[in-house]
């Protein structure tokens, strides 16, 4: 595994589509069928590295979310503490923090951010080149659905971390956006469950909404609102820290 997930994570921001759609396919045989105890804490590191790239990190949530997707399929368990260290990773303010980095992509980069995501999914098409910052949020959302796809109930133990993880994505394809609309929320409801296209980031914030109604769900909560209402204090709390630091 120390060797195989570092190559899959540069493998799949190949030129080549088909390539990159071949090392999501790889990463699917993986989840299904290895222990996530065995390659979830060395997918949790890649992520963790302050080294990494924005596209770096983009293509290791390509890989990520594969890898979550194929296990929830198979049914795999995951221990209450992986589960924890997961969703710490994703709220981390690290990976936050590149939620908001807007250097452009090449486009080859751009088409295989794409292509990745779009090779296990229906992909609506992006207007134009995604920034690195799109596309990691792209990827994390696809993470943070394949996480509640695969856990269901149980993500109810970390909602505070992945409603840190939403509202982060919602904040950052709020920012500066165009007024949500039937038309965006059309494109979200093309995304498929293995992740989220890299379209405009009015469909982004429409899909945003879509993985916060699969928490809801998750968490047996009424709403959105009493989701929020729960969390409310602990939200606030983190606002306050990061506002004296």
């Amino acid at each position: 595994m120390t060797t195989l997930l570092p190559a899959l994570c540069t493998a799949v921001s190949d030129e080549d589509v088909d390539i990159a759609a071949c090392v999501v396919r790889c990463a699917h045989v993986v989840g299904a069928y290895v222990a996530p105890t065995r390659w979830l804490p060395l997918a949790l590191d890649h992520l963790a590295n302050a080294r990494l790239s924005a596209a770096a990190r983009a293509n290791g949530l390509v890989v990520l979310s594969a890898l979550l997707y194929a296990a929830g399929t198979a049914r795999q368990p995951l221990p209450a503490d992986a589960l924890r260290g997961l969703a710490d990773t994703l709220a981390s303010d690290d990976l936050r923090a590149a939620l908001l980095h807007a250097a452009p992509v090449a486009a080859a980069t751009a088409a295989t951010l794409q292509g990745s995501a779009a090779a296990a999914a229906a992909a609506a098409p992006a207007a134009a080149a995604p920034s690195e910052a799109a596309a990691t949020r792209t990827q994390l959302l696809a993470v943070t659905s394949n996480l509640l796809r695969w856990q269901g109930p149980a993500c109810a133990a970390v909602s505070a971390q992945v409603l840190t993880v939403l509202l982060a994505l919602w904040g950052a394809e709020s920012t500066g956006g165009s007024p949500m609309t039937a038309d965006s929320s059309a494109a979200a409801a093309a995304a498929s469950s293995t992740g989220v296209a890299a379209g405009p980031a009015v469909a982004r914030r429409a899909a945003v909404e879509q993985v916060m109604q699969q928490l809801v769900g998750s968490c047996g909560a009424g709403s959105v609102q009493e989701l929020l209402n729960a969390h409310a204090e602990q939200q606030l709390g983190s606002v306050l820290t990061h506002m004296d630091t």
